[in-house]
């Protein structure tokens, strides 16, 4: 067996860390994805702390608004608010004439 093969090969210490190193890797994958099915983005977009933004999602199952602040808007563009609630920028009605600047300024 020569330099190269003999480094190739892994001792039981090494094996150990490694299987340590992976079990490990899978808490943190878990977490993150238990974390990250529970984030409202809204919220992280308008920089709220995480405590916040991880406190709740910003849809149910079924597609209702949960998020807090966004239930409490009501688009100038539809009047939707509570469960259907969205920005001017995610509104159906929002087309080519009324700009992102334009309706920024709505609220």
């Amino acid at each position: 067996m020569n330099n190269l093969q003999r480094r190739s090969h892994l001792g039981l210490h090494e094996m150990a860390q490694l299987v340590k190193f992976f079990k490990q890797l899978e808490s943190v994958l878990l977490l993150m994805s238990t974390i990250s099915r529970r984030l409202c983005v809204f919220c992280r977009n308008n920089n709220e702390t995480f405590e916040v933004y991880s406190s709740h999602k910003l849809k149910d199952e079924l597609g209702r608004v949960t998020c807090p602040v966004l239930r409490k808007l009501v688009c100038p563009l539809c009047n939707a608010t509570g469960d259907k609630a969205h920005t001017p920028r995610y509104c159906k009605r929002n087309t080519s004439e009324f700009p992102a600047k334009t309706l920024a300024n709505k609220f």
